[in-house]
């Protein structure tokens, strides 16, 4: 039992040591600050198209968005629709993506977000379908089997 301990403490170890230096990795880190910066101005776009949204606040791969209903209630349309966000007080949608999330995961996620806006703005007669298959998962997008918890 001791070696097979020893074994699982040096993976575990080589795991956390990939996962710092793959943090470190200046690489990494541009794209976020890259992504991030394009992932904000989508955000300020659609926040223009919706008077149901107060402001868009964040950086990198962090942002919240302040909407005019509760944000329970979005949160709980984007799980419905494949998307999974949460929320950071009463009125404030949380988006954490995974920090390895390319433009292309990002862009289905706003998409399904821009899905939920128009259904919440009684724009879209149709339910809302999951632009991909949520079999396959991804950086953005989750089965809706997962429980409706409104915060993260």
């Amino acid at each position: 039992a001791l070696m097979n301990g020893n074994r699982y403490a040096l993976i575990v170890s080589a795991v956390a040591l990939h996962v710092v230096e793959r943090l470190a990795d200046p690489s990494l880190l541009e794209h976020v600050r890259s992504t991030g910066a394009w992932l904000g101005e989508e955000l300020e776009a659609l926040a223009g198209r919706s008077r149901r949204v107060r402001a868009v606040r964040g950086i990198g791969y962090i942002w919240g968005i302040d909407v005019k209903q509760p944000a329970s209630e979005v949160v709980r349309k984007a799980l419905d629709a494949g998307l999974l966000v949460c929320s950071a007080g009463e009125f404030t949608v949380r988006l954490l993506p995974p920090l390895s999330a390319q433009r292309g995961e990002l862009g289905e996620g706003l998409s399904l977000l821009e899905a939920v806006r128009q259904e919440a703005a009684g724009r879209a007669g149709a339910p809302i379908v999951a632009s991909r298959d949520r079999t396959r998962g991804s950086a953005l997008v989750m089965s809706p089997s997962i429980a409706h918890d409104s915060s993260c």
